[in-house]
């Protein structure tokens, strides 16, 4: 994937009266202040993604030790990281507005999407509201949700860092530029590759022992996209049940 294939796919340009996301009687501001945050963790999602997808095409012909593969490799950890932690953010956004989710105005959108993305948005609020028993749940896309904010998206847990750090490196089969740093005092000329080692050895223990995870983040069996699918649905639809349509942008 090139640079420029993240923004040329992308559609025509359509916009909409402003006064969508403005409340009223019968949808109060609330419940369009939430389908807004909606909409910027599908585009965070999206950003997340194309920049994996990226890195991941220029690391696939990088076998040596080098300063540019090691770069790279802490590079697509932390937008791993990232994406997990997108994940448990929205999580925490539909459980803190369980209440304006179930707002009448919030259910007609819901009726208003398509069957697949309504099974994906009520997955969704199914692993957010059941944080103790997602993990055996039946629902794959809920079991990996619940594995991804409970064990993925920690942030700086120096605990969890160092269990990743001792198994990368105990057995002493890792490449010894993993356990030191570029040196230099300018933010361009270091990185403590070290630190890289310990975050990604800690999230293939997670992905080893945790396959739905792996599937989750690898496409297989779609279930990144199942997400995608609930969050645009509901967000495109939005306009058109407050009375309002997408239109074709043109230049004033």
């Amino acid at each position: 994937m090139e640079f420029d294939e993240i923004w040329s796919d992308l559609s025509s340009l359509e916009t909409f009266d402003p006064a969508v996301f403005i409340g009223d009687n019968e949808t109060p501001q609330y419940v369009c202040n939430l389908i807004l945050a909606l909409a910027l963790v599908l585009n965070d999602l999206r950003d997340t993604i194309y920049v994996q997808a990226f890195l991941d095409d220029r690391l696939k012909d990088l076998t040596a030790v080098s300063q540019k593969r090691g770069q790279l490799c802490g590079l697509d950890t932390v937008i791993t990281r990232i994406l997990a932690g997108v994940i448990d953010e929205l999580l925490r956004l539909i459980r803190k507005n369980k209440n304006i989710i179930n707002h009448p105005a919030f259910a007609k959108l819901v009726n208003k999407i398509s069957s697949k993305g309504r099974a994906s948005w009520n997955s969704l609020k199914k692993a957010a509201y059941e944080s103790a028993h997602g993990k055996n749940s039946s629902d794959p896309l809920v079991k990996a949700l619940w594995t991804i904010r409970n064990k993925l998206a920690f942030h700086y847990d120096a605990g969890e860092l160092f269990i990743g750090y001792s198994k990368f490196f105990v057995s002493g089969k890792e490449p010894y530029i993993s356990r030191v740093s570029a040196g230099g005092k300018l933010l361009r000329q270091f990185r403590f590759y070290f630190a890289d080692a310990a975050a990604q050895k800690y999230i293939k223990e997670i992905t080893d022992s945790e396959p739905i995870v792996e599937d989750f983040f690898s496409g297989r069996p779609s279930l990144l996209d199942d997400v995608i699918q609930a969050l645009y649905d509901l967000v495109v639809a939005f306009p058109a049940s407050r009375g309002f349509a997408w239109r074709a942008h043109t230049e004033l």
